[in-house]
């Protein structure tokens, strides 16, 4: 509908007809009424179907779609898994009985269905009008449920079968792990052809299917056995093997696998090897499903053909993923013709092919394009030889304008220059200007290359014009070099790709003013008619890069019907309709910041009156932040509901808003759930907005997300709730406590609500034991924590306002927690109760502690004990032994371990002093030039690191504790604990040169599980693998495979754990494990890439399956033969 109703062309930025505001009067609704809008949406739901194409079937229904039904309730992943995989000439028809508007978003409709079995269904669906998507769906009356229906509920046991083998594909294909794990009863096995699985490593194996696989299932017996029925049957489409059969039991009752086993055939080596289609055969099917995507015309489907990264190198340049898309989704597929010329394999995931593509011009045209095989998306494609009329000059629907090709190229040029200049890069600069170029005789590429920390160096463009000799001039104003405001003509040469001459503009005669913060000399009124201007010749141009460069990644506009991010605005500007009268009228603009402009403007020509919007312009990157209607009138929608709704109703809304963010991954969106202020206060440390949003971001796919209110408060202009989250693996409970806004719906503040454990001396006969055993008890408790590194567990031995008093400060229950949940886990550790004091007042007493295991030797310390709850108040150290000052705590360095401590020791200080002084010189003096720390997000140079130190706020209070020292014959490996110097305290590992007095490397060896991605986990194990395969100890070697361990060669054979270890340790060349690349296949797997070498023998890639919460290989396969 939306193509067809020129309501769509808002604004200035014709974002959404939404943005219009909610007269009764405004009469450009469009022709078409409930009835009209539902009967298409059931054209296109037909069409949907019939194309047995996911992501196209997916498109019909919003994330949060939830349909009822009479035996239970179906999200969204279940409906699409049935309906993409209903049996081909399903007969089903559907006759719209009724449709209604409800509100001014949404149709209410009803539907017949026939065609499944003697009687019609009657379902109810809600249409969301501007999404075009299904909001929900229910079965008022609920009858004998036939057809599609019939897969939830069957009365035969084959029916029963049926319906139960859908469930499980749907499952498989959504990829709903808690839907899959819900088949099968909980005392379930699979016995396989080498091994017998339970319940969780039977879905940990049905997740493993690829994504694309077509699954599909024949009947090969079913008997009834009374309580329970048993079933074989024959699997299709499952890659590993060619032919899977299997036999399970389905109980009746709760509709569930009692015990499953694989009928094993004799493997085939080809199957087996993943070589069932040719590459001919692949490419073929994926030009097939590229015609049909081209066919329907619908922008989603297309653009599910192409990696986000894809780019085309044509003849006239290079064109990305949306620039692509937009040209295909408006081509005529009658003259789009591709015949597939050759097919090769590059890697087990590429494929490389060749087109001929026809009709575009006198001869056909050669393209090539990359596929990944797995996602079955295009990752980027190019002419070889380029023809003067081939495919890449038809990427649009008519050849642009020479002023358009100019202003594209100089925009994106100019972003090039500031992101290359950013980088301080000399070679990369240098390759900007020709070897001729000179400005004013300066050293330009020297200059730029140098750049001083924070120097105020800034420019953008303020015009561009095409000149003769391919050549475009380019005006940038900025500040550098010293100068307050600097504006330079640049030439750029199309032919050569580099800046040719430049000439420094003369500054105008009137006054001018400050450029440090990007505040131009044109008046705001003169800046923001320019910018309307160049938003008039985008917009006309269709061209979706150019309108893309109006806006911020950022860019959000806020109507009177919800809010619109820039994807959203730049796809309805893009296909605005040719000839529609819209006009802007620039009705004020003025300066907020050194960087920004307000600008109000009058859009007409969309309905009987003008309507008034609102912008902020950033002057620098000549882009839109914000856009927004001051004056919505006659709230409707969204905010009319929230306005009537009760407290309990907004929080249920604002959590599927939430769930949905969540499931769908869009950040932006779960960033504007949260006000800009906003603190979640966590059971380790406090988190702010970007922080929360990361930890939401990093929850499984997989995770099936749901809540429980607990309580809902009004408290005027907020709502206080507490709900308990489910499905977060993290933790088993998760209690949160939030106060959401009642204004803008956002969260101001959350905070988690921790859970103290029962501990054991709470559980012991208080009759029999007495004070000194409840002490006990919590002691071995506390060890038994701190054992587990689990910081979560050690504070809650500790008060909240714990303080703990060492020789050299005072550490609070943060630092102290930091410090123990962190130590290396071959430390033996004990605490020893020798003193009870007194009991005081309010139920305290002064216990006195021996610790052992922590330093160097034992120490005595102190603690204040609340015997009430059992929990640490404060304490204070006392003395070791020895009479020396403990380490650990005390932050004092003596000589216990010799030279090579107090080298460390007198290192630490330099560290100290070269940190708070901020003078480059003496931070760059603390490392090698070939430093190299790695972190839990990457690896960080020399420079790199100077920069963090050199950042860090004036007057930031850290602490660094000596653990653990290593002399080494030229080097000193140490171990520190860092506190202070982020939210979360650190234990890292550093390598100091002993002659040189510098750092050679550094790293964080214990990652938090959520910091950790799988490159570094597999990256760490082959670090420690590496030597052990060098030295070839079969004892050692044996420590990183499971027991079970099984590794495929190229002939299909098995070999066992201990012929692996056998022959890396017989061979007689050196072998090196080279990583390549992995991924997570679950929450305790990771598939890794590993390039084997021996010598002058070869290179073999292989792969692995490594199992990171064991650290140990329990499957490899030879994939290089």
């Amino acid at each position: 509908m939306w193509k067809k109703s020129s309501i769509l062309l808002l604004l200035l930025v014709g974002a959404s007809w939404a943005f219009v505001p909610d007269d009764p009067e405004f009469t450009f609704f469009g022709s078409d009424g409930p009835v009209e809008v539902a009967k298409r949406f059931l054209d296109r739901i037909k069409r949907s179907v019939d194309s047995k194409d996911v992501a196209v079937i997916s498109g019909l229904f919003n994330p949060g779609f939830e349909f009822k039904g009479c035996k239970g309730d179906y999200n969204k992943a279940k409906v699409v898994g049935i309906l993409s995989h209903l049996p081909a000439g399903t007969p089903f028809s559907m006759t719209l009985q009724s449709a209604v508007t409800l509100g001014t978003v949404q149709i209410k409709y009803s539907v017949s269905v026939s065609g499944f079995g003697p009687s019609s269904i009657i379902a109810e669906f809600i249409l969301n009008i501007h999404d075009q998507q299904l909001q929900s769906g229910s079965i008022p009356a609920c009858q004998h449920l036939m057809g599609f229906f019939r897969n939830f509920v069957a009365s035969t046991p084959e029916e029963q079968v049926k319906a139960f083998l859908d469930r499980m594909k749907a499952a498989i294909t959504s990829r709903d792990s808690s839907a899959l794990l819900n088949l099968f009863q909980f005392d379930f096995k699979f016995i396989g052809c080498k091994a017998t699985y339970d319940r969780d490593q039977s879905v940990a194996m049905f997740m493993e299917i690829p994504e694309e696989a077509h699954l599909d299932y024949k009947f090969k017996a079913v008997q009834d056995l009374g309580d329970s029925i048993k079933a074989i049957v024959i699997a299709e489409g499952l890659k590993a093997t060619i032919h899977v059969e299997f036999e399970f039991v389905l109980s009746k009752k709760d509709q569930k696998i009692e015990k499953a086993s694989m009928i094993c055939p004799k493997p085939d080596i080809r199957a087996f090897m993943g070589q069932e289609d040719s590459p001919m055969e692949v490419a073929q099917k994926f030009l097939d499903r590229m015609k049909k995507s081209v066919d329907s015309q619908d922008v989603a489907v297309i653009s599910g053909l192409f990696n986000p990264g894809f780019e085309f190198k044509g003849c006239r340049g290079t064109h990305n993923k949306e620039q692509v898309v937009g040209f295909l989704s408006h081509l005529n597929s009658d003259n789009f013709h591709m015949t597939l010329k050759s097919a090769v394999s590059l890697e087990t995931d590429q494929l490389k092919y060749t087109v001929a593509i026809s009709r575009f011009g006198p001869r056909e045209t050669i393209a090539e394009f990359i596929l990944n095989i797995h996602g079955q998306q295009l990752q980027s494609g190019n002419v070889p030889a380029c023809q003067r009329k081939g495919f890449a000059r038809t990427l649009g629907s008519r050849t642009p304008p020479k002023w358009l090709v100019c202003e594209q190229t100089a925009s994106s040029f100019v972003d090039a220059m500031r992101a290359t200049i950013k980088s301080q890069d000399e070679k990369k600069i240098g390759a900007l200007f020709s070897d001729k170029f000179r400005l004013h005789g300066y050293q330009v590429v020297s200059k730029l290359s140098h750049l001083m920390p924070n120097t105020d160096f800034h420019f953008f463009m303020i015009s561009n014009k095409c000149l003769p000799n391919n050549e475009i001039e380019i005006v940038i104003r900025g500040s550098a070099f010293g100068y307050r405001y600097l504006e330079v003509s640049l030439v750029f040469s199309q032919t050569m790709n580099v800046l040719v001459r430049a000439e420094r503009n003369k500054c105008p005669n009137r006054p001018t003013r400050a450029l440090t913060g990007g505040v131009v000399n044109d008046n705001p009124m003169e800046v923001a008619q320019k910018f309307l201007d160049r938003i008039k010749r985008s917009v006309d141009s269709r061209d979706v890069a150019v309108i893309s460069g109006l806006f911020n990644p950022g860019f959000e506009f806020k109507g009177c019907k919800g809010n619109y991010n820039k994807v959203k605005v730049v796809g309805h500007l893009s296909h605005l309709p040719a000839g529609t009268p819209f006009s802007m009228t620039l009705q004020s603009a003025i300066t907020l910041r050194t960087d920004q402009i307000k600008y109000s403007v009058s859009v007409s020509g969309f309905g009987p009156s003008p309507i008034i919007a609102e912008f902020i312009l950033n002057i620098h990157d000549q882009q839109l932040q914000s856009g927004s209607i001051p004056a919505c009138q006659h709230l409707m929608g969204f905010f009319r509901n929230v306005a009537s709704s009760t407290p309990a109703e907004q929080v249920k809304a604002f959590l599927d808003r939430m769930k949905a963010a969540i499931t769908s991954r869009d950040s932006p969106a779960l960033l504007n759930l949260f006000q800009p202020n906003f603190k979640f206060i966590g059971c380790k440390a406090t988190y702010d907005r970007d922080q929360s949003v990361a930890m939401f971001m990093e929850i499984p796919e997989e995770a099936h997300l749901d809540y429980k209110f607990k309580s809902v408060q009004d408290i005027g202009d907020s709502i206080e709730a507490v709900v308990i989250a489910e499905g977060l693996k993290a933790t088993i409970h998760v209690e949160f406590e939030f106060v959401l806004s009642k204004k803008d719906q956002k969260i101001e503040k959350a905070s988690m609500v921790c859970p103290k454990r029962r501990r054991l001396f709470q559980l012991v006969n208080p009759a029999k034991v007495g004070i000194k055993g409840k002490i006990d008890n919590f002691l071995d408790e506390l060890t038994k924590d701190i054992e587990t590194g689990n910081a979560i567990l050690i504070g809650t031995h500790f008060d909240e306002g714990f303080e703990y008093e060492g020789m050299k400060g005072t550490y609070n229950k943060r630092q102290l927690v930091g410090i123990l949940s962190r130590l290396p886990h071959n430390h033996q550790f004990s605490f020893k109760l020798h003193k009870i004091g007194p009991l005081q007042k309010d139920n305290e007493v002064d216990i006195g502690v021996t610790v052992t295991g922590l330093g160097p030797a034992p120490f005595e310390t102190s603690f204040v004990l609340d015997t009430r709850i059992f929990s640490l108040k404060s304490g204070k150290y006392l003395k070791n032994e020895k009479g020396s000052v403990h380490r650990v705590f005390s932050g004092e360095v003596r000589k216990p371990l010799g030279r090579a401590e107090e080298m460390v020791h007198d290192f630490l200080d330099r560290v100290t002093k070269a940190t708070a002084s901020k003078i480059y010189e003496e931070i760059s003096g603390l490392f090698e030039d070939s430093f190299v720390f790695k972190g839990c997000r990457g690896k960080y140079t020399k420079e790199q690191a100077i920069k963090i130190l050199c950042q860090l706020p004036p007057g930031t209070k850290f602490t660094i504790n000596l653990m653990e020292v290593n002399d080494q014959e030229s080097t000193i490996k140490y171990t520190v604990q860092i506190i202070g110097m982020g939210e979360v305290d650190m234990q890292v590992e550093f390598v100091l040169n002993k002659n040189s007095q510098k750092l050679v490397s550094g790293g964080i060896p214990l990652c938090q599980d959520s910091q950790l991605d799988s490159n570094s986990i597999a990256e760490q194990f082959l670090a420690k693998m590496r030597p052990v395969v060098d030295s070839g100890d079969a004892a050692k070697l044996a420590s990183f495979f499971a027991d079970d361990f099984m590794f495929t060669k190229c002939d299909g054979k098995d070999e066992s754990k201990d012929a692996v270890i056998g022959l890396i340790g017989k061979s007689p060349f050196s072998v090196s494990l080279n990583f390549v690349s992995s991924k997570f296949l679950s929450d305790r797997h990771i598939e890794l890439f590993v390039d084997i070498s021996a010598g002058f023998l070869g290179t073999w890639r292989t792969v692995f399956l490594l199992d990171f919460t064991e650290n140990v290989l329990v499957r490899g396969k030879l994939l290089s033969c």
